[in-house]
């Protein structure tokens, strides 16, 4: 038992660190935009905060999907190895005739 318990332990510190690294990425960005924003907003008048703040917001959005993603991947390679077992299951020819009347 000691050995799948510390690999998911292992799995589990991969996602974590992944989705910790995501959000620092993420809250970095969001820095970044609103910083960018700021200095087109002082080059262009038409430029208003409202919309730079909805840029961000985009993008900090976006961002955050792609965090849960990125910490969700181990899982989605069980699932599919489990779908995999399970077609392979029900694909398996029987060696009972389910179609024959009984006699």
């Amino acid at each position: 038992m000691e050995g799948p318990v510390k690999k998911n332990v292992k799995n589990a510190h991969l996602s974590g660190l992944a989705n910790g690294f995501s959000q620092v990425i993420m809250n970095v960005s969001m820095i970044f935009y609103l910083v960018i924003g700021a200095a087109l907003m002082k080059t262009d008048k038409s430029i208003t905060g409202f919309s730079v703040f909805t840029v961000a917001f985009v993008f900090f959005f976006a961002c955050q999907a792609c965090s849960y993603a990125l910490a969700y991947s181990p899982d989605i390679a069980n699932a599919f190895k489990s779908t995999e077992k399970i077609l392979r299951l029900l694909f398996t020819p029987t060696l009972i005739n389910a179609v024959d009347e009984p006699v």
